[in-house]
């Protein structure tokens, strides 16, 4: 399953009971979830490395 980008086509409802949304643990029980926010936070690190933006 080719998990790339799919995230960017789902949408999440929550309750109003709370004014936060958590990310369900059990997601991380599927190797695709995992792989796919690995997959993510590589690419935004790098392009954080690479950036022009600094803090000062």
């Amino acid at each position: 399953m080719n998990s790339s980008g799919s995230h960017l086509a789902r949408t999440v409802t929550h309750s109003h009971k709370y004014g936060y949304w958590r990310f369900p643990e059990n997601h991380l029980d599927y190797s695709e979830v995992v792989d796919a926010i690995r997959g993510e936070t590589q690419r935004v690190l790098t392009h954080l490395d690479t950036s022009n933006v600094r803090e000062q």
